[in-house]
C-alpha cells in the first residue's frame, strides 16, 4: 500500500438479523475457517484498491448521489460457498445491487 492511501471498498451493511443468523451457522470448533466477527459482516459491490484522501472524499460524493438515486431492496442468502480457508455467505441475484453495482463501477473509475 503506498503512503497517504487507504484500501476501500463499497460494501452494503447487513441487518442485525442476518448478522446473527450468520452468527448462528459458526462452527469455531472449525479452526481451519476464518469466522467473520458480525460487526464486519457485509456484501462487497466494488473494491476500489489503495485511494489517497481526495479520491476518498471523491467516492463519498458519489456513493451520496447514487445511494440517493436508488430504492431500499432485498437480498436473500442463497448458498454458502467455500474458497480456500474461508466460508462465504452468497446472496440471491438482485437486478438492483446489480444495476448499483454498475453505475459504481462506471462512475468510480479513477
Amino acid at each position: 500500500m503506498s503512503t497517504g492511501t487507504k484500501r476501500c471498498f463499497v460494501s452494503i451493511d447487513l441487518p442485525a438479523s442476518m448478522k446473527d443468523y450468520l452468527l448462528r451457522l459458526q462452527k469455531p470448533g472449525i479452526y481451519w475457517i476464518k469466522w467473520m466477527k458480525p460487526a464486519n459482516m457485509h456484501i462487497t459491490l466494488n473494491f476500489l484498491g489503495d485511494i489517497n484522501e481526495s479520491e476518498i472524499e471523491s467516492a463519498r460524493e458519489i456513493l451520496s448521489e447514487v445511494a440517493a438515486a436508488h430504492h431500499s431492496f432485498r437480498l436473500r442468502l442463497d448458498t454458502l460457498r467455500q474458497e480456500r480457508d474461508m466460508l462465504w455467505g452468497m446472496p440471491s441475484h438482485s437486478d438492483e445491487t446489480e444495476l448499483i453495482q454498475n453505475e459504481l463501477k462506471d462512475r468510480l473509475k479513477h
